[in-house]
This record gives structure tokens, sequence and C-alpha cells, in this order.
């Protein structure tokens, strides 16, 4: 009896957090990850697979703010050899 009062705790906390995320990453990352994490909510998984599609969620979001980086440094790269072939050939 207390395992199950327990894992309905966790349950339900761990709804909250699927919800708190959602709401912060609503205006941070793409639309498809926050629909992911509001289905995910309200969906009927058992503990291991929530933190497992949640770890997997973590990674993605990561890989796209790995992704975000990298371009930009590449547009940063571009520009400055432009500005470094315009210099050289003065």
């Amino acid at each position: 009896m207390a395992t199950e009062n327990t894992e309905s705790v966790l349950s339900i906390s761990l709804r909250q957090l699927f919800k708190y995320w959602s709401m912060k990453l609503f205006r941070s990352f793409r639309s498809e990850s926050c629909r992911l994490l509001t289905s995910l909510s309200s969906s009927d998984l058992d503990m291991s697979e929530a933190f497992l599609v949640f770890a997997l969620l973590e990674l993605r979001i990561l890989l796209d703010l790995l992704y975000e980086r990298i371009r930009n440094l590449k547009s940063q790269i571009c520009s400055m050899r432009k500005k470094f072939r315009r210099f050289s050939a003065k």
C-alpha cells in the first residue's frame, strides 16, 4: 500500500515536472519538443519509461542548442573570413 502511494505521488510530481518544463521550454525551444512534453504529462507511462523519454528529450534539446551554437559560430567564421579577405586585399 505504501509503495502504491509513493508511486502515485511520484507520478503526480513527474507530471507536474513535465508541465513545468513544457511551459518553460515553450518560450525557449522548438514547439515540437513542447508538444511532446505536454503529451507526456497526460500519458500513462510507468516511471522508468517516463524518465527514459524525459532523458531522451533533454538530450534532444541539448543537441538542438548545440546545433544552433555551431550554426552561429559557422556564420561568425564566414563573416570573419570575408572581413579578412577585404582587409588583405587592400
